[in-house]
């Protein structure tokens, strides 16, 4: 079953915010790994958090998957694409691109 995590989204919104400002990508994987290890001891271990990065988006996005775009060269297609993923919702006044958080 999966969870919409609504509650997750100012934090984990913050944490990229933050990594766009810094590139302190440890604080970054840190905090979401915090706020998965929340939703873990509330509803069970097993379970991971996911992004999805506006309304439009058709991908899954875990912590790990974040850490591993984040970990390839700056001029790599989805190191750029996560940052820009990151932008839109830390930018965007616009509902239908905010930081979706999912938990399952």
């Amino acid at each position: 079953m999966t969870t919409k995590a609504t509650d997750l989204v100012y934090s984990c919104t913050l944490a990229m915010f933050n990594y766009l400002k810094n590139s302190d990508l440890q604080m970054l994987l840190n905090a979401l790994i915090k706020a998965q290890e929340y939703y873990q001891a509330l509803h069970g271990k097993g379970k991971v958090i996911w992004f999805r990065f506006g309304s439009d988006d058709t991908l899954c996005t875990t912590i790990s998957d974040i850490e591993t775009a984040l970990c390839l060269p700056e001029n790599h297609g989805n190191h750029k694409l996560m940052l820009e993923q990151f932008a839109m919702v830390c930018n965007s006044m616009d509902a239908n691109l905010e930081l979706e958080v999912y938990f399952s």
